[in-house]
Parts: structure tokens; sequence; C-alpha cells
């Protein structure tokens, strides 16, 4: 898990460390409320 709890409405950036990574191409699931989407993180190198 990247992130948890409560965020105030608003852009919010979570830093992410791929340094422990494959390259390729990992998904994950964005939560609020009962709006949940799925986006893509590409790891190159």
């Amino acid at each position: 898990m990247l992130a948890n709890g409560w965020r105030e409405a608003g852009r919010h950036e979570v830093p992410v460390a791929t340094g422990r990574l494959a390259p390729g191409t990992y998904s994950y699931v964005l939560r609020a409320g009962s709006t949940v989407e799925s986006r893509k993180l590409i790891v190159r190198r």
C-alpha cells in the first residue's frame, strides 16, 4: 500500500520508489469513496 487515510479534496502526489521493481507494466487501483479507477505504471530503465 502506498498511501492510506483521509485526504482533503484536491490534487495529491505519492512518491513511488521504483528502484526495486523490475522493468515492466504494473497496474494499481485508486479508491475514493464510491469511485474506483485502475491505472497503469510503466517502469523503464
